[in-house]
């Protein structure tokens, strides 16, 4: 294409036009942006940050019913044993529910399968633990001390070092795609920026290059010399575009 043959109006069409398609671009670039930052946000939370949370309630959990169960064997009196044995029952209850809540989320189809492989470990050690410690609990509400001290040593210690390590595994695991993501995250943000700003520097570009083209323009279809061009732009303002030598 010749735009030296284009007509006044063609050129200002042809600026104009190839501006608002670049503006266009870039603001759809922009919110294309927001739109996919916004989804890995919700998957963040929603996702790894959730089963990160859950992993610790559930390490928190299982050391208070231990704790309790412990404390329980130790009980002074029947009022003590009766208020440390409904503590016990809670926190066994929220082990139940936090775990049920994070097998639930890692077996989304976006998570790692070692993840999984990971919550299950946790699952299965809990399934093999409950009953040893309730066990416990139900001798030391008895007041069978002994022998509740000599399960808790032989066969929930062993069980419980085993639960926290692989609940401690998994949650450290997590922790490294937590950082992983924010890493990606910012990598991405910054190419995204980077794009935007070309694209925006592109568009003030092309504006100022037009700017200086359809001034010449309208310099030589007017008539004018460069000393006139105040008086092209206020004859252009006012809607005149016949050539000075006719004014």
């Amino acid at each position: 294409m010749n735009l030296s043959k284009l007509s006044v109006r063609g050129k200002l069409t042809l600026a104009f036009g190839a501006l608002s398609t670049l503006i266009a671009l870039v603001s759809g670039l922009a919110i294309w942006n927001l739109q996919a930052a916004s989804e890995r946000f919700a998957s963040f939370v929603e996702g790894v940050n959730a089963r990160l949370l859950l992993s610790y309630e559930v390490r928190v959990a299982v050391e208070e019913r231990a704790i309790g169960a412990r404390d329980l064997v130790n009980a002074a009196s029947e009022q003590d044993r009766r208020v440390i044995q409904a503590e016990v029952t809670r926190a066994h209850q929220e082990v139940g529910a936090k775990l049920d809540q994070l097998v639930k989320l890692a077996a989304d189809s976006s998570v790692p399968n070692e993840d999984r492989v990971m919550v299950s470990r946790v699952q299965e050690i809990e399934t093999r633990y409950a009953p040893v410690a309730l066990g416990i609990v139900d001798l030391a509400v008895k007041g069978e001390r002994e022998e509740a001290v000599i399960r808790m040593n032989r066969d929930c210690r062993p069980l419980l070092a085993a639960l926290s390590q692989a609940a401690e595994d998994y949650r450290d695991r997590t922790v490294a795609n937590s950082d992983a993501l924010v890493l990606e995250a910012q990598a991405d943000y910054e190419r995204q920026r980077n794009l935007l700003i070309a694209g925006c520097l592109l568009t003030f570009g092309l504006a100022v290059g037009a700017g200086v083209l359809i001034t010449r323009s309208l310099t030589r279809a007017l008539g004018a010399e460069p000393q006139d061009l105040g008086q092209v732009a206020q004859r252009v303002a006012d809607g005149d575009l016949s050539p000075l030598t006719q004014a």
